[in-house]
């Protein structure tokens, strides 16, 4: 039960270690809204000798703090419940495990936007490895009927095809017993449903622009009746309207009638990375030097929007980054803050007193999302033949609608109570961030002042970002305190 567990979407990993018990029964529901907003609802519950710390221990180490006591357990049984609520699709993505951890390729979903409604594909499986293990260990425990993992998607709009092992709600409501159907069959594809969410609006609007143009067509048609010298206008004009009615009811009667066929193209969120390069992934753009390389930076992270510029000094070689975007007045914005603080780095630091000094500038781009760009820009000043170096990193958040900088209270006003509390558990080297958590005791804390500095990945992490020394006099280079999607949620309704 206290098996380390990195995302919100963990509900199907905490099968690996529930079936062992054999005592356990996970559940997860969530709501797809008309608006494209999420709420996920999870919930555990335990008996024989599961106890509420064991179970909220999983919730904790989720990111999931919101927790109360769940009412509609079955005698014997007993647990939380903890929910989430994301403003689209996308933001639910993010807070899946990353790729290091779990294979992405087999947990999807699909969308193709139109006028009259967005159609959707949701897919989600285990790989077969991992069906294995929950079989086995199923069969060992011989106590599968008393475990369980129920998943369930509740839709605003009945669906258009789905393998769900119950529907209620007028085909709205679709449950899925995923470890059941797991332990039965090695090849269960997994839960997969197709959906569309329609846009009411544009359908009024559309039907509004039907009866206005059958309305023009059959007052045309009434006037070219007459026989007046106007009639043959008259009656062009009915043929236009009527021709534009019988082309706008055979459009809107073949786009609703017909689901479209989804393809790769149409993955989204960050599995859009893995379909546009083929399955392949793609490395976290980063000039680092490659001894400084760790597992951080294999990220699976678009960096085509990143280019490096280079400045060349005797002692020097500065490597920043390049932002382009469609958006041409926020990307000229951001590549201004950026090339200003490498020209302060360059004034201040590397010529004058400092000049026969090595210095370098190099960047990680530790998350690239629709609206958000994170960039980590590191200033290294070393002395001739010197062991060790003397870091400041920079973490940038550029807002690409905008090209402002976020800084950390914009997505978080923290305290320092609240840092050095969730530093017990999230605690990390800022080169080392991907793997586990480092220890650290309260005690040790040396900072006063809450960073302004962060990043975020493109999991929907939070990552305050401390100096060298800054968190702590005893801990040397670049750190960080990681507050997950769902602990920024329950911190900000607080």
């Amino acid at each position: 039960m206290r098996k380390r567990i990195r995302a919100v979407f963990w509900g199907i990993m905490c099968v690996f270690c529930l079936t062992l018990s054999g005592c356990v029964r996970v559940s997860q529901t969530m709501v797809i809204n008309e608006d494209g907003s999420v709420d996920t609802v999870y919930t555990i519950l335990g008996q024989n000798g599961v106890g509420m710390d064991d179970i909220k221990n999983v919730f904790q180490k989720a990111g999931l703090t919101n927790l109360r006591i769940a009412q509609k357990a079955a005698p014997g049984w007993q647990g939380y419940d903890a929910g989430v609520h994301d403003e689209n699709i996308e933001g639910f993505l993010r807070r899946l495990p990353s790729l290091q951890e779990f294979e992405l390729k087999d947990y999807y979903v699909k969308r193709r936007t139109g006028w009259l409604y967005d159609a959707y594909a949701f897919n989600l499986s285990l790989p077969s490895e991992n069906r294995e293990k929950i079989k086995n260990k199923a069969n060992e425990s011989k106590a599968a009927d008393q475990s369980g993992y129920e998943f369930t998607l509740k839709l605003p709009y009945a669906s258009e095809s789905h393998n769900a092992d119950k529907v209620t709600g007028d085909g709205k409501t679709l449950t899925w017993d995923l470890a059941a159907a797991v332990t039965r069959d090695k090849d269960y594809p997994g839960a997969h449903v197709s959906f569309r969410i329609w846009h009411q609006l544009s359908i009024a609007t559309f039907a509004a622009v039907l009866v206005v143009l059958a309305f023009l067509a059959y007052r045309a048609w009434r006037r070219g009746q007459t026989g007046g010298k106007e009639s043959a206008k008259e009656k062009n004009l009915a043929f236009v309207f009527g021709a534009l009615l019988v082309v706008g009811l055979g459009w809107g009667g073949y786009t609703v009638i017909q689901f479209p066929v989804l393809t790769e193209a149409d993955v989204i969120g960050r599995t859009s990375m893995v379909a546009a390069t083929g399955g392949k992934t793609q490395e976290t753009k980063s000039t680092k030097p490659e001894s400084e390389k760790s597992e951080a930076t294999k990220a699976t992270i678009n960096s085509s929007e990143v280019t490096t510029e280079t400045i060349e000094l005797p002692k020097a070689k500065l490597e920043y980054p390049v932002i382009h975007l469609k958006n041409k007045a926020a990307e000229m914005a951001i590549n201004q803050d950026i090339k200003a603080i490498v020209d302060h780095f360059v004034s201040h630091s590397v010529t004058g007193k400092n000049y026969l000094k090595k210095a370098s500038v190099f960047y990680d781009v530790c998350g690239n999302q629709t609206d958000f760009i994170s960039i980590v820009l590191t200033e290294r000043i070393a002395n001739e033949g010197a062991p060790h170096s003397n870091d400041k990193v920079h973490g940038l958040v550029y807002d690409k609608r905008t090209g402002e900088r976020r800084p950390l209270d914009f997505f978080l006003r923290l305290t320092k109570e609240e840092i050095l509390s969730e530093a017990e558990t999230e605690f990390y080297t800022y080169r080392n961030r991907n793997k586990e958590p480092q220890p650290f005791n309260r005690s040790q804390a040396s900072f006063e002042k809450i960073p302004k500095d962060c990043f975020l990945d493109n999991q929907g992490n939070l990552f305050v970002l401390f100096q060298k020394y800054q968190m702590a006099a005893g801990v040397a280079g670049p750190t960080c305190v990681r507050f997950t999607p769902a602990r920024v949620l329950a911190l900000r309704k607080q």
